[in-house]
C-alpha cells in the first residue's frame, strides 16, 4: 500500500505525547479510537508508523480534501453492505485498519453511542484490537471549521491502549453479545483518558 511519509511527516510537530507505544503489534490489527477530528486519521498512522485502512462514510470519499488524503496515506474502505468483508480481506492480507466505533465526528464530543463492526471484524479476521484515546486534535483541525491551526503545536496526546484479543472463531454470538462488547470497548477508551 502507498503512503506518503514525506507529506506526513509535518504533521509530527503536533503530538505532545504519546503512550502505550509498546502495545502496538508487529502484525496486523483493528484499530480503535475515539474521534475528535479529521486529523485523527494522519495522527494515527505516524504512531503506529504503517499504512491504515480507514472505514469511512461514503459521503466523505466524494470530498476532494478526503481523495486527497486517501490518494497519500492508503486506502478507505467505503461504509456500506461490503464493509466488513473488505475490512476483514485487508486484514487477512497483513494491511492494519482503523474504524471509529462512534461512526462520525461530534462536536460536542458525544460519545454515548458506538457500533458493533469493530468486534465482528476482529471475531471474523481473528486479529486483535487496539484500543487509542486521542485528546487535542480538535483544537488544530476543529471540526465546525475548515482550515488547519498549525500555530498550535504539541497539542495532541495519544494513549495506546492494551491489545484485546479476538473471540474464539468457531463460536457463534448473538447480535446483543456485541453490542455488550462494543460498549465495552467504549468505556475501555474513556478509561484510557483518566489513566494518562
Amino acid at each position: 500500500m502507498r503512503i506518503n511519509w514525506k507529506l506526513l511527516k509535518p504533521f509530527s510537530i503536533y503530538f505532545r505525547n504519546i503512550q502505550g507505544l509498546d502495545n502496538i503489534p508487529d502484525g496486523p490489527c483493528l484499530i480503535t479510537s475515539n474521534h475528535l477530528s479529521s486529523l485523527d486519521t494522519i495522527m494515527l498512522i505516524l504512531a503506529f508508523r504503517r499504512p491504515i485502512t480507514y472505514i469511512a462514510q461514503s459521503r466523505l470519499l466524494n470530498d476532494w480534501l478526503h481523495r486527497l488524503i486517501d490518494f497519500h496515506i492508503g486506502q478507505a474502505i467505503p461504509d456500506n453492505h461490503h464493509t466488513i468483508s473488505q475490512a476483514v480481506e485487508r486484514l487477512r492480507q497483513g494491511y492494519s485498519v482503523g474504524i471509529f466505533p462512534e461512526g462520525d465526528i461530534h462536536p460536542n464530543h458525544r460519545t454515548d453511542r458506538i457500533h458493533t463492526g469493530a468486534y465482528v471484524i476482529s471475531q471474523q479476521a481473528q486479529v486483535p484490537i487496539i484500543p487509542v484515546h486521542i485528546t487535542g486534535s480538535d483544537a488544530i483541525w476543529p471540526v465546525t471549521f475548515w482550515p488547519l491551526r498549525p500555530w498550535k503545536t504539541k497539542n495532541v496526546d495519544m494513549i495506546i491502549g492494551t491489545p484485546i484479543s479476538p473471540l474464539l472463531s468457531d463460536q457463534h454470538y448473538p447480535r446483543e453479545f456485541y453490542q455488550q462488547r462494543a460498549n465495552e470497548l467504549l468505556q475501555h477508551i474513556k478509561q484510557l483518558s483518566r489513566a494518562s
